[in-house]
């Protein structure tokens, strides 16, 4: 049977779109496959580095005669250690919350993305810059009680405040029951520290570097999964 020459040809045609139409959405997967590799990555680096700073922070409790809560009891009564002690600790928040968005603006350049679109796919917490504003509000909770004398109160704080990053999904990144289970126990950990007169701020500590290893534990098995989802389609 005769075929007409434009009918193959349109049905070349058809079958040069489908194939394109096929490929664009495979790459298309490939590179979402790729970005959320990355995003677990970069998650991964943040949370390394804050388990490692918390984790000297507590070695250092542990050591050295609980060095931190000694010092916040001092504060109580000696306004320079009080005064220096938050602009430290201001200090150190402000370097902290600028190395999260720096590794974040890599992050970004590296997965040929703007900051704001890789900010809102993967670090929801930092746009519109509430992360920064939801922490200001927690120090200025945070210098209030140390202002007003009360450093006793500082231990129970943080143990709230770390509760209160696991509900709204905040930095920690766990799933949605062991997030909410770990809240719950940090809230428990707060209202027992204020019932026994607890004061001590290696509680809190340990309590954040437990769920920074949760996230780390969480983030690599994501990270093998998808390592071995991202050579499948490379394959």
């Amino acid at each position: 049977m005769f075929v007409p020459s434009d009918a193959v040809q349109r049905a070349i045609e058809d079958l040069t779109i489908i194939r394109k139409a096929i490929d664009s959405s495979r790459s298309h997967s490939e590179r979402t496959d790729r970005a959320l590799l990355l995003s677990n990555r970069v998650h991964l680096l943040v949370i390394s580095s804050a388990l490692l700073v918390a984790f000297l922070l507590l070695i250092t409790e542990l050591t050295l005669d609980g060095i931190h809560t000694s010092t916040f009891l001092a504060s109580s009564y000696d306004t320079n250690i009080r005064f220096a002690g938050l602009l430290n600790a201001a200090l150190f928040l402000l370097i902290g919350s600028g190395l999260v968005y720096f590794i974040a603006y890599r992050a970004a350049r590296r997965s040929d993305m703007s900051l704001e679109n890789f900010i809102a796919l993967n670090f929801e917490y930092l746009r519109n810059m509430s992360f920064l504003s939801d922490l200001f509000l927690k120090f200025s909770f945070f210098s209030a009680i140390i202002i007003a004398g009360k450093p006793e109160w500082v231990a129970p704080l943080l143990c709230v405040f770390i509760a209160d990053y696991l509900v709204q999904g905040r930095f920690f990144v766990l799933p949605l029951m062991s997030s909410y289970a770990l809240a719950v126990i940090s809230f428990g950990i707060a209202a027992l520290q204020i019932s026994l007169k607890s004061i001590s701020v290696g509680i809190p500590l340990a309590l954040f570097c437990l769920a920074c290893i949760f996230s780390l534990v969480h983030l690599k098995r994501n990270i093998c999964s998808q390592g071995d989802d991202v050579q499948e389609d490379a394959s």
